[in-house]
This record gives C-alpha cells, sequence and structure tokens, in this order.
C-alpha cells in the first residue's frame, strides 16, 4: 500500500487554512460594510419631570432614564452605586448635624 508523501498533510492543511482566511476576510468585509451602514443614535436632550409624578403607595423600584437599545446594559449598577453614594452622604450629614 502507498503512503503519502509526508508533505501531502502539510499542503493540504495549508490549502484549508487558506480557504479559512479568505472566508473570514470576506465575512469581515462584509461586517464592516454593514457597521459603516448603521447610523449613529444620536440624542439631543433628555428631560426628566420627576415633579410630575404622583406616588400614592412607594414599593418596588422606579428606574427612570434610558438604557442602550432597551437593555440594561450596565446602567443599573451605575444607578445603584449613585443611591448608594447619595444615601452615604446623607447618613454623613446627619451623624454632622447630629454631632454639632
Amino acid at each position: 500500500m502507498l503512503r503519502p508523501h509526508p508533505f501531502y498533510y502539510i499542503e493540504q492543511r495549508l490549502q484549508s487554512l487558506e480557504q479559512e482566511i479568505t472566508r473570514l476576510r470576506q465575512e469581515n468585509t462584509a461586517l464592516k460594510e454593514k457597521i459603516e451602514q448603521l447610523k449613529p443614535i444620536q440624542i439631543e436632550k433628555i428631560e426628566y419631570k420627576v415633579h410630575e409624578l404622583r406616588v400614592e403607595t412607594l414599593s418596588g423600584t422606579l428606574n427612570i432614564g434610558l438604557t442602550a437599545n432597551g437593555e440594561e446594559s450596565g446602567i443599573g449598577e451605575v444607578i445603584e452605586k449613585m443611591v448608594d453614594n447619595n444615601q452615604s452622604q446623607i447618613v454623613l450629614e446627619e451623624q454632622e448635624e447630629e454631632s454639632s
């Protein structure tokens, strides 16, 4: 039985890799074209009208604001940190008032 030349496998692998590179380049070009066609989202002005809210029962969480594409992309964490920092500031101010 004839055995293939040792370089045969290397040649086959190189051809396979070249085909993969060609496919990935085409895919990359197509994705770049799609990205160029996307229009950026531009927000001119955001107005919060919190004073217009009427609260009868306070329970749960009220999130006011925008998230990217309607998804929570880390904005919840930022809001929580802001709330925590604000509450810490309030506690510190109350402690300072009590000690005065």
